[in-house]
C-alpha cells in the first residue's frame, strides 16, 4: 500500500468514528500530495470549519469534475446558483461513485454472500459520506460571522484564537513544533486569482491554475500561453503570467506581461497592482512609481483590497501612521478584511502608541488566519508594550520556531526574560542576536539593560556607546547611558542625557520613560521641587503608556520625598531702622508649615513706645 493509499484509509478510518479533527488533518496532508483529486476535496467539503472553506473545497470538485451532483448540490444547499442537477440518486446507484481511484480494481466476479457484503459496506459509507456533507453544510449555514473571504486556503487546526501562555504550551512539544507548518505553505500566494473572463472548458487554463497554485511556475506560464493562443484578449491570463513571472523574480518579463494586460484592458486594475509591486521588488525599490501605480489601480478598480493595503504598507514604511489607518478604512467591505489587513492596522496603531487597539487588531488577525506567521512577532511586541512581558513569551516561541533566523524575535524574547528576572536566558537570546548581526541596534540596548540589572556597569556603558555609535539618536540608548551616570552619582551627567533625549522621544512611551528618568536625576541633585513636578506628571500618565515597573518604583520614590519632616531652626536677626531711639520690643513667632512644597509663614509683632516709622529687617536662616 502507497503511502498515500495508507493515508486515505486512515482518513477514512476517523470519519467512520466521528473524528473530524483527525480527519481534516489527514485530507489536508493528502491534497497537498494530489490536489487535483476531486473525491479529496469532497471529502474535505464535510469536515471544514467554515462556510468560506467548504464553498472553497466544493468549488474545487466542481473545478476538477464539473458535473459532480454532491457539489452542486452542496453549493445550492449554501445558496449558490447552480442549476438543480436531476433527482437524487440511491445509494445502490451511487456506490461506485464514492470509490477513489485508490479503491478502483478490476471487476471480478464475486459470490452473492461477498457482493451482499460489499454493498452493505458501500451503504454504510455512502451513509457516513451523506451525513457528513449534509451536517456540515447544516452547521455551516449556521448564523456566524466570518471576516476572511480570501480564497486560499487557511483550515484552522491550532492555536486557539486567545493565546495567552497556559494555553498554548501544549502546542509546544520538546523539539519545538506545531501543526502550523501544515498549513503555512497555503497561507501565501503572489495574487488572488482575477478572472475577467470565463476559462472553464479550456483544459490547458486547469492545468496552469493547477500548476500556479502547486507554485511551479515555469508550468504555469507555458499553459497560460497555450490558453492566449485561443483567447489572445484575456487580460487577466497577462495578469497571471506576469504574477508567475514576478514570483520567479524575474522582472522585465513580468513588466511586459502588465503591460499587455494594459494593452488590451486599459482600465484593468490589477495590472497596475503587479507593477506597483515589481517596482516594490526592484533594487533600490522605486517608492514613488510604486504609489503611483497602486493609486491607478484604485482608480480603476476601487474594490481592489489588495492595493489598498500596499498602500497602507507604503504609508507604514514612510512613517505615516494615519494615513495607513485610512488606506485600510477605504476597504469596501468588512467581508473583505484578512488577517494581512489586520496585521497591517495593528503595526499602525502600535506605531501610534495605541496598544490597546493594536492588540485588538492583531487578535482578530490570528483568529482569521492562525498561520498567518507575522501576526506571533508583532503580537508579542506588542503585549510588551502593554507590560505583558510574560503572555509575550508563547507566540514569541511559536515565531522563533518557523523562523529561527529572525534576531528581532531573541531581542524579544530576552525583554521579556529580563522582566521575569531570568537574566541568564535573557543574556543567551540577545547573544544570539548579536553573533548574528553586530550592527544590531536594540540588541545592544536590551543587552545593556541586563548587564545594568546585574550591577555591571562597565559593559553595559560598552553597549550603550555601541548602539549610540550605530545611531547617536536612539532614545533608548540615549536614556541607557545616562542611567549608567546616575548608577556612578554623576546626575548632573545623567541629567544632560536626558534632556538630550527629550529631542529623540517619539512615542507617548517614551515620553513617560523620560519624566521618570529626568525625576530620578533632579533627585540626585537635590532639586526637589522641580524633581516633585515631573513624578507627578508622570504618575498623572494613562497606565498604557506607563511601563507598570517604572510606576511602581516611582510612587514609591514619590512618596518618600513628599513626606519627609525637614528640620527647621530659623535664626531671626532684626534690625529695625529708627530716627528716635526708643524701647523696641519684638516678638517674632514662626510657625512653619509643611506642604507637597515646605514653606515657612513668619508673624512678626512689633511694639513701639514712639511713633516713628520703624522698618524692621528680619533674616530667617534655615
Amino acid at each position: 500500500m502507497t503511502p498515500e493509499e495508507l493515508l486515505y484509509k486512515e482518513a477514512n478510518e476517523a470519519l467512520q468514528k466521528g473524528d473530524l479533527v483527525q480527519a481534516r488533518e489527514l485530507f489536508t496532508r493528502l491534497l497537498k500530495i494530489n490536489r487535483a483529486n476531486p473525491e479529496y476535496w469532497l471529502w474535505m467539503s464535510a469536515v471544514v470549519e467554515t462556510k468560506k472553506e467548504r464553498g472553497y473545497c466544493l468549488k474545487e470538485v466542481l473545478n476538477l469534475d464539473p458535473g459532480n451532483v454532491d457539489a452542486i448540490r452542496g453549493l445550492r444547499l449554501m445558496g449558490e446558483n447552480y442549476e438543480d442537477p436531476g433527482p437524487v440518486v440511491t445509494l445502490n446507484q451511487l456506490r461506485n461513485d464514492w470509490k477513489t481511484s485508490l479503491e478502483m480494481e478490476p471487476v471480478k466476479k464475486v459470490s452473492t454472500g461477498r457482493m451482499q457484503s460489499k454493498i452493505l459496506g458501500f451503504t454504510v459509507l455512502g451513509m457516513v459520506v451523506v451525513a457528513a456533507i449534509v451536517g456540515g453544510i447544516f452547521l455551516a449555514l449556521r448564523p456566524k460571522y466570518y471576516q476572511d473571504t480570501s480564497p486560499i486556503m487557511r483550515w484552522s487546526l491550532t492555536p486557539p484564537a486567545t493565546l495567552t501562555a497556559t494555553a498554548l504550551e501544549k502546542y509546544l512539544t520538546p523539539v519545538g513544533t506545531l501543526p502550523l507548518s501544515a498549513l503555512l505553505e497555503h497561507t501565501f500566494t503572489p495574487t488572488p486569482f482575477y478572472v475577467a473572463t470565463p476559462h472553464n472548458r479550456t483544459e490547458a487554463y486547469k492545468v496552469a491554475i493547477k500548476a500556479f497554485n502547486n507554485q511551479e511556475w515555469g508550468k504555469a506560464i507555458e499553459y497560460f500561453q497555450q490558453v492566449l493562443v485561443v483567447e489572445p484578449n484575456s487580460a487577466d491570463i497577462q495578469f497571471l503570467i506576469g504574477e508567475a513571472y514576478r514570483s520567479q523574480k524575474s522582472y522585465k518579463n513580468a513588466s511586459a506581461a502588465y503591460d499587455a494586460a494594459l494593452k488590451i484592458n486599459p482600465s484593468f486594475g490589477p495590472a497596475y497592482l503587479g507593477k506597483g509591486r515589481v517596482y516594490l521588488q526592484s533594487s533600490p525599490p522605486k517608492l514613488a512609481e510604486a504609489n503611483t501605480n497602486f493609486q491607478k489601480a484604485i482608480e480603476n478598480d476601487p474594490n481592489l483590497t489588495e492595493a489598498l493595503l500596499e498602500l497602507a504598507n507604503l504609508s507604514l514604511q514612510s512613517g505615516n501612521a494615519i494615513a495607513a489607518l485610512g488606506w485600510l478604512e477605504k476597504m469596501p467591505s468588512p467581508f473583505v478584511i484578512t488577517a494581512p489587513v489586520e496585521y497591517t492596522r495593528a503595526r499602525a496603531y502600535s506605531i501610534l502608541g495605541e496598544n490597546s487597539k493594536a492588540l485588538e487588531s492583531i487578535e482578530k488577525a490570528n483568529t482569521m488566519d492562525r498561520s498567518y506567521l507575522p501576526v506571533y512577532k508583532l503580537w508579542g511586541q506588542i503585549l510588551q508594550q502593554k507590560g505583558q512581558f510574560a503572555a509575550s513569551i508563547p507566540p514569541l516561541l511559536i515565531y522563533q520556531t518557523y523562523d529561527p533566523l529572525d534576531m528581532g524575535s531573541d531581542v524579544l524574547l530576552a525583554k521579556a526574560y529580563t522582566d521575569g528576572g531570568e537574566l541568564e536566558k535573557a543574556l543567551t537570546a540577545v547573544n544570539a542576536a548579536i553573533s548574528a548581526d553586530n550592527k544590531y541596534l536594540e540588541a545592544f540596548v536590551t543587552r545593556g539593560d541586563i548587564y545594568m540589572l546585574q550591577g555591571e556597569i562597565e559593559l553595559a556603558v560598552k553597549d550603550y556607546d555601541s548602539a549610540l555609535r550605530l545611531n547617536y539618536t536612539s532614545f533608548e540608548a540615549t536614556i541607557g547611558k545616562g542611567r549608567t551616570q546616575l548608577a556612578v552619582t554623576y546626575a548632573g551627567s545623567a541629567y544632560n542625557y536626558f534632556l538630550r533625549a527629550q529631542d529623540y522621544a517619539k512615542t507617548d512611551t517614551q515620553k513617560a520613560v523620560l519624566l521618570y528618568w529626568r525625576a530620578a536625576a533632579l533627585v540626585g541633585l537635590k532639586e526637589i521641587n522641580a524633581a516633585i513636578r515631573d513624578y507627578e506628571a508622570f504618575l498623572a500618565l494613562p497606565a498604557e503608556n506607563v511601563p507598570a515597573s517604572l510606576r511602581s518604583t516611582a510612587l514609591v520614590e514619590y512618596n518618600s520625598i513628599i513626606t519627609a519632616t525637614p528640620t527647621l531652626t530659623p535664626t531671626i536677626t532684626s534690625t529695625p531702622t529708627l530716627t528716635t531711639t526708643n524701647t523696641l520690643t519684638a516678638t517674632i513667632t514662626v510657625t512653619p508649615t509643611i506642604t507637597k512644597t515646605p514653606t515657612m509663614t513668619k508673624t512678626v509683632t512689633v511694639t513701639l513706645t514712639n511713633t516713628k516709622t520703624v522698618k524692621p529687617t528680619a533674616t530667617p536662616t534655615k
